[in-house]
């Protein structure tokens, strides 16, 4: 007589970001002793799909003290993609508490074009801006004569604010965006990969409208991807305890003259 014996595992349930946002999705560190001194990071300009999200904005960005109101004088840049009109329009900018977060645009670019972004703190105090597009050589650098500590780091794919209303626009259907080359300085070191516990995921009445994954790699090889979710299909399965960012980014483009400043690379995991 033959018998056949089938085994079945329960797999464990996949592991789930640890905090939720209305307007945020990717990664927020903090805790640091003495803060962050700079922050860097690359992504590509996503293409939108401005067929299923005729009018809808997105922000990728890398930055400082944006986790909440406890930590102010946000810093951050990066670049912004929308859709006017079916139309896809894309930039990239900068801001901070001084300029009432509203987008500073310092240049365009278009779907595909890698992006190298980063915020540091100069010896002096004060902290520097820096954007460039690594496919169309086009950057820009700012000094903002600012000394305060970089208590949060973050990396973040972003629905932006509307100026007029300070809601949020509608989200742009945006694929995915992978972040890389992830660059931290710390005072006490090197640092390590985060684990997903500080990953964020964007949520508006309980259901995913952005999921970051987690981190993988170390050195330029770090990343991690943000994937846009179709409002009502992903269910929101993180802790209870939500990150709250009452300042958004609001895509208000600024054209201005900005000087062009000698290339500076952050610290790297």
């Amino acid at each position: 007589i033959s018998t056949t014996t089938t085994t079945t595992t329960t797999l464990p349930p996949p592991p789930v970001p640890g905090g939720t946002s209305p307007n945020w999705s990717g990664y927020v560190l903090t805790g640091e002793s003495g803060g962050y001194q700079a922050v860097s990071g690359e992504w590509t300009v996503p293409t939108l799909d401005c067929t299923s999200v005729p009018d809808g904005y997105t922000s990728d960005w890398v930055g400082v003290n944006g986790f909440g109101a406890e930590y102010p004088g946000l810093f951050q840049d990066g670049t912004t993609s929308y859709c006017a009109n079916g139309q896809q329009t894309d930039f990239a900018w900068w801001t901070d508490e001084a300029e009432n977060y509203l987008s500073l645009e310092v240049f365009t670019v278009a779907p595909g074009d890698v992006i190298d972004a980063e915020v540091w703190q100069e010896t002096s105090g004060d902290w520097v801006y820096y954007v460039k597009d690594l496919t169309s050589g086009l950057v820009s650098s700012v000094v903002e004569p600012y000394s305060g500590s970089g208590l949060s780091a973050e990396w973040i794919a972003e629905d932006t604010g509307d100026p007029s209303t300070e809601g949020l626009f509608p989200l742009a259907d945006f694929g995915m965006v992978t972040f890389t080359d992830l660059g931290l300085t710390v005072p006490s070191g090197p640092w390590t990969v985060p684990p997903y516990s500080d990953a964020v995921e964007m949520v508006s009445g309980g259901w995913v409208e952005a999921l970051p994954s987690p981190i993988s790699g170390t050195g330029a090889s770090a990343a991690f991807t943000v994937t846009y979710e179709t409002p009502g299909e992903l269910g929101s399965t993180t802790g209870t305890v939500a990150v709250k960012h009452p300042q958004s980014t609001f895509a208000a483009p600024v054209p201005i003259n900005i000087p062009i400043l000698p290339q500076h690379r952050a610290g790297q995991l």
